[in-house]
């Protein structure tokens, strides 16, 4: 099997065109597609959104709970 490397364009439909050179005489060839992945991009900038997030003045209070010993009234009659 022999080993050729090839720079090729991925349209926007998804498809590549590959010309290869004439010495190439075979019917069949596997084709390796090796392409680069924005995915480190894409999670560098969720990360920054959560951590602008968590850094970003809270809603709540320090204790949001601050009410729940504050009885809430009982408008029926205990026995």
């Amino acid at each position: 099997m022999q080993v050729i490397e090839l720079n090729a364009v991925i349209t926007q439909d998804h498809e590549i065109h590959l010309k290869l050179p004439d010495d190439v005489k075979a019917s069949h060839a596997k084709v390796i597609v090796m392409y680069e992945n924005n995915l480190k991009d894409n999670t560098k900038r969720l990360v920054n959104k959560w951590n602008k997030f968590f850094a970003s003045k809270s809603v709540f209070d320090d204790d949001f709970l601050a009410e729940r010993d504050n009885e809430i009234p009982q408008e029926r009659e205990f026995y």
